[in-house]
């Protein structure tokens, strides 16, 4: 052991500005990139913005450093959004200015309103509330009723027996033992302890499974659909497969990306102090390589997107020609090592990004899933398995439903050897409740 000073030279990765900012490019989804080049172009006066002009969508080749994508019908983005969107609060106070009350229930009908929580719920104390506003415990619980007959049918609810009670009161008036039930026996109803129900109210468990059909009709959230965080429920596919002649064809969708280019007032300037060294030049040097780089991250995006697509495409060929059922193992490392690159730039590429196909939009992240060995000796992918358990359930007797043993059975009589365990653990993953709660009487 010596203490001293020694010379040694080591390599090692250095995660630079620009690496950084090349990663996340990559790894963005369409619209995030969008964002991304706007603030970029805030930040560095050399950058001037030129909007999408929607194109119809082509297939991407080298020729093209531009790729054109879209539909000649296609409609920006924008068009999809309301030019003003409508809070939940903006929804009901403008039904309540509709309301025959005083000037006094009308305030005390706003605060409630603009208390309730996005789902529509009222939780505030009554008893607080009333001593906020200096009126009486009677006054919030009559302006509250006023709330509760506002639409959508349930809001200003206290509690989900209440907001429940609410709806069938207001579709389902005569319906008495619906009431019944949701006032006093909504747990067992939930846990599928209808004998009890059955039992206690002295009626047959097809009346119970009536009225439990009948309350799955009802909104347990009537808040939760008009809100002013509303996302649109579209997505925008970053790259589309179609199947022409038997052939498949990629086209990669970058109409939301905005073209980049030299900022014409700044081009003279750029070119005049290029070669000098003052504090003007090396500024522009230094926004003009950020442009220069930029330009080349977004390109190699494009291109990465393109040969980790068409490398899903060859080895999941059957999938796009024929459907989910026939989706076949795969693995970020099979890629990664087909397109030349590493496991993480794989990953990077196909997170939060979207394929249109000839069988619907999928993330990329679907593609991959892994494998279970057959009978045979073969390999299946989960997805698919997934699917056939999907199928299973479909077609079973809704009066006798397949237990996870029995599914375990049947898939084991199409070549598919896997444990009870691994059955459950797929069916909760696809939303799927077990066979008690599926049954039906």
């Amino acid at each position: 052991m010596e203490i001293g000073l020694f010379q040694e030279q080591k390599m090692k990765l250095t995660m630079t500005t620009d690496l950084q900012q090349a990663i996340s490019i990559l790894q963005y989804s369409t619209l995030e990139l969008f964002e991304y080049i706007q603030n970029q172009a805030l930040e560095n006066p050399l950058i001037d913005v030129e909007e999408p002009s929607f194109k119809q969508m082509e297939p991407l080749t080298k020729s093209r450093s531009n790729g054109s994508v879209g539909n000649k019908d296609m409609k920006s983005p924008i068009d999809f959004v309301s030019n003003k969107k409508t809070s939940l609060y903006e929804y009901l106070i403008n039904q309540a200015i509709f309301l025959n009350v005083s000037k006094k229930e009308s305030d005390i009908i706003n605060y409630i309103i603009y208390a309730l929580n996005r789902n529509g719920y009222f939780e505030d104390d009554l008893i607080d509330t009333a001593a906020h506003l200096k009126v009486s415990v009677e006054d919030v619980k009559n302006a509250l009723k006023k709330v509760q007959q506002l639409e959508p049918i349930g809001i200003g609810a206290t509690s989900l027996h209440e907001c429940l009670s609410i709806q069938l009161h207001f579709y389902y008036k005569e319906n008495e033992l619906a009431e019944e039930v949701v006032t006093h026996y909504l747990n067992e109803l939930a846990s599928n302890k209808w004998s009890i129900i059955a039992k206690e109210l002295n009626i047959s468990l097809p009346e119970v499974q009536h009225i439990y059909d009948l309350i799955q009709t009802l909104n347990p959230k009537p808040g939760e659909r008009i809100d002013e965080d509303f996302i649109p429920n579209y997505i925008i596919p970053d790259m589309t497969v179609k199947l022409e002649n038997d052939k498949l064809i990629i086209m990669v969708n970058d109409q939301t990306i905005p073209t980049i280019k030299i900022n014409a007032d700044y081009e003279p300037l750029l070119s005049s102090t290029f070669n000098k060294d003052s504090q003007t030049a090396k500024y522009l040097q230094s926004k003009y390589k950020q442009f220069t780089w930029l330009n080349k991250s977004i390109e190699h995006r494009k291109w990465t997107l393109y040969n980790v697509m068409k490398t899903i495409a060859q080895e999941q060929a059957l999938f796009f020609k024929k459907g989910p059922q026939h989706l076949r193992p795969m693995t970020l490392k099979e890629v990664a090592e087909h397109c030349d690159v590493h496991e993480s730039t794989v990953s990077r590429a196909t997170n939060n990004k979207y394929v249109q196909t000839p069988h619907g939009l999928f993330e990329l992240k679907y593609f991959f899933s892994s494998s279970i060995r057959t009978e045979r000796g073969e390999n299946a992918s989960s997805h698919r398995i997934k699917l056939m358990i999907k199928e299973l359930i479909q077609e079973e007797d809704h009066f006798k439903p397949l237990s996870d043993q029995k599914i375990t059975t049947l898939l084991k009589d199409q070549n598919i050897l896997i444990s009870r365990r691994t059955v459950a653990k797929y069916r909760e993953e696809l939303g799927i409740p077990s066979s008690s709660s599926r049954k039906r009487y």
